[in-house]
């Protein structure tokens, strides 16, 4: 393991990588509470951001970090299919698990 904790912990750290493998939030399709918000946004959880936010992509497909606010996971219907942004995040996932650097 390396000796320097941000680089542990920064992206593509071997800390990082550990402990985005044991989140079970990543690749999944997800409701987030935000502050201000009375209504819920859907999104899918992608990973961890430099600071340890949730970086989430949304229905538009833009990717944003969040530091606050609820997620709830969303389950899907039985037999349903994931969606183009779901299955991304879930190949994301599956690489950094699996120790492949992008």
């Amino acid at each position: 393991m390396s000796q320097d904790p941000g680089a542990a912990l920064g992206p593509g750290g071997e800390m990082r990588a550990v402990l985005e493998s044991e989140l079970d939030t990543l690749g999944r399709r997800v409701a987030l509470h935000l502050p201000g918000s009375t209504v819920p946004e859907q999104a899918v959880a992608e990973g961890l951001g430099t600071s340890g936010e949730l970086i989430v992509r949304g229905e538009n497909g833009a990717a944003r970090a969040l530091s606050a606010g609820d997620v709830v996971h969303v389950r899907p219907a039985p037999g349903a299919a994931r969606t183009a942004a779901e299955q991304l995040a879930q190949d994301d996932v599956a690489r950094v698990t699996s120790g492949e650097r992008a």
